[in-house]
């Protein structure tokens, strides 16, 4: 969609040597009447000759790692040099600008606009190079977006030293980037590949709809991969089992749990188990997908947590942690410990993956038990929902991230609505939690 709310992306083409383009006016290049765009910055380099030998893009940087994002003029013009030691001009980019060749301009857009400016003749992508070099078919090739979280192991990396087509069979074409009243970042006005990438990111890459499959559920390194649509008709397509299939698979779920329930021998562990096969058997998840979810690192946490436990408990420094939450919210008795503990994850999930901040806090919640007389499962359940409200900043969970760019959200937004709406959530579910398992004694 060309709208105001779709997500606005910063792109990066060069003029090769031989263009057309050469000697013309923005205006007439085709470049400025593309309807959304926005053309930020124009980079010209000082010495023609320090770009020889690379006739298919400035920036088409191979999987050698970083190549020196570069450090940005002034929008009024001014010339310095960037981490490779080249020299460049910096010129605000209007209608009556000449073109000359290794020129480099800097763009904003929505996704169409994206794929206009790269098909427009006389320019070509950043990373037209690596482009070649996929080992995607053309006609199997695809557009998707991909979000980084905050527990994407890309965080730091700039795009060429995450090695995404080497790695996983994708290019960049676009990053796009949250920002305050919708300015650009400045650290955006560098070839895609030297964009050193941080959460809540969103990459515009071409490539396969197995890199789609695979990576769906891979919060490793991507909380939201979407597949944008074919080049034929655009449309925005999910991808995702059909209605039957979601059926099927609910079915399974409901069963899996029953059988569980039903017969003291059969863990749970193991009816899921075979519901997940039964998924992979039936179409509704690849076996690529299977053993995505089957998190190693998300293991190895729960399994660390419990040696954690018994480190904390057997130097005493769970008991210190306890002794001085308690000793903070004793006054409020019960429901103080229960609210403390609540406070303590809420906190931790706001900046950390809920799996981590629920692992770090459960030897302290084991710690607690028989405090002012609480039993194991307020205290659980209290971890539990204090682990999954991440209300109150754009990184702390995937669906946060799906609405921070689309609804031109700023990090404090979700400061202002999201902290009152956690307190509302934590009173919430610690007075539940305290009526259910501690009045109550369910």
């Amino acid at each position: 969609a060309r709208g105001a709310h779709a997500r606005q992306y910063v792109g990066h083409v060069v003029v090769p040597r031989g263009s057309r383009l050469d000697g013309k006016t923005l205006g007439s290049s085709g470049i400025c009447t593309q309807p959304g765009i926005q053309l930020i910055q124009l980079r010209r380099p000082l010495d023609r000759h320090q770009h020889d030998g690379d006739d298919d893009a400035i920036g088409a940087v191979a999987d050698g790692g970083e190549s020196g994002g570069g450090a940005r003029g002034g929008s009024g013009g001014g010339v310095n040099a960037d981490g490779s030691g080249k020299k460049y001009h910096y010129v605000s980019p209007s209608v009556t600008t000449v073109v000359r060749t290794f020129d480099e301009l800097f763009f904003r857009g929505p996704i169409e606009v994206i794929k206009d400016v790269y098909r427009i003749s006389g320019v070509v992508p950043s990373a037209a190079k690596q482009y070649r070099k996929l080992d995607v078919a053309c006609s199997a090739r695809i557009l998707a977006e991909c979000t980084l979280g905050t527990a994407s192991r890309l965080i730091g990396r700039s795009v060429s030293a995450a090695h995404l087509r080497r790695r996983h069979g994708a290019v960049a074409i676009a990053v796009a980037r949250p920002s305050r009243r919708g300015a650009v970042d400045g650290r955006l006005l560098v070839p895609t590949a030297d964009v050193t990438l941080q959460a809540g990111d969103t990459l515009l890459v071409e490539t396969s709809l197995k890199f789609v499959q695979h990576h769906s559920g891979d919060t490793r390194h991507f909380a939201l991969v979407c597949r944008v649509g074919s080049t034929k008709d655009g449309a925005a397509a999910m991808v995702g089992p059909n209605v039957v299939q979601s059926v099927m698979a609910m079915l399974l779920a409901v069963a899996a749990i029953g059988v569980s329930a039903a017969d003291s021998n059969t863990t749970l562990l193991a009816s899921g188990l075979v519901c997940a096969l039964l998924y992979v058997a039936i179409g509704v998840l690849s076996t690529s997908q299977f053993y995505a979810a089957m998190r190693a690192d998300v293991l190895l946490l729960i399994a660390a947590a419990f040696a954690l436990g018994e480190a904390l408990k057997g130097s005493g420094a769970a008991a210190a942690v306890a002794g001085s939450l308690v000793g903070l919210f004793r006054p409020l008795g019960a429901v103080g410990v229960l609210f403390g503990l609540y406070a303590a994850c809420a906190t931790l999930s706001a900046f950390i993956s809920n799996t981590a901040a629920v692992a770090l806090l459960f030897p302290i919640a084991r710690q607690l038990v028989g405090t002012e007389g609480l039993g194991p499962k307020a205290l659980m359940y209290t971890l539990m929902l204090a682990g999954s409200a991440s209300f109150s900043t754009p990184i702390s969970y995937q669906t946060n991230l799906m609405v921070w760019q689309p609804g031109h959200y700023q990090f404090v937004d979700f400061v202002y609505f999201g902290a009152p709406l956690q307190l509302v959530v934590g009173i919430a579910s610690v007075g539940l939690t305290y009526l259910l398992w501690h009045v109550i004694g369910l």
